[in-house]
């Protein structure tokens, strides 16, 4: 469910990505699904790698000024460091 979520958003993010259109996943249901073996770890650090993500979204994040793209960036850097701690 939440790769589907996902994938939708970044088929068509929206033109100004707020904290509320990203589809921060459930960090306790992702580790259950790694360790269940049906999701990739080393997929979902693509997905959440804060390098990648920019690299993705970078111009769309945030309104100027907003302080936004600054919310956005921390949290995904706690997913990310959240998705390297399963390896």
């Amino acid at each position: 469910a939440q790769e589907a979520r996902w994938a939708s958003f970044a088929a068509r993010p929206p033109a100004v990505v707020r904290y509320d259109d990203v589809p921060w996943p459930d960090l306790k249901l992702l580790r259950e699904a790694v360790e269940a073996g049906v999701v990739e770890s080393k997929a979902v650090s693509r997905v959440w790698h804060p390098d990648k993500f920019l690299q993705r979204l970078g111009d769309r994040i945030g309104a100027p000024g907003s302080g936004e793209r600054e919310r956005i960036m921390e949290r995904v850097t706690e997913v990310a460091t959240a998705v390297n701690a399963l390896h």
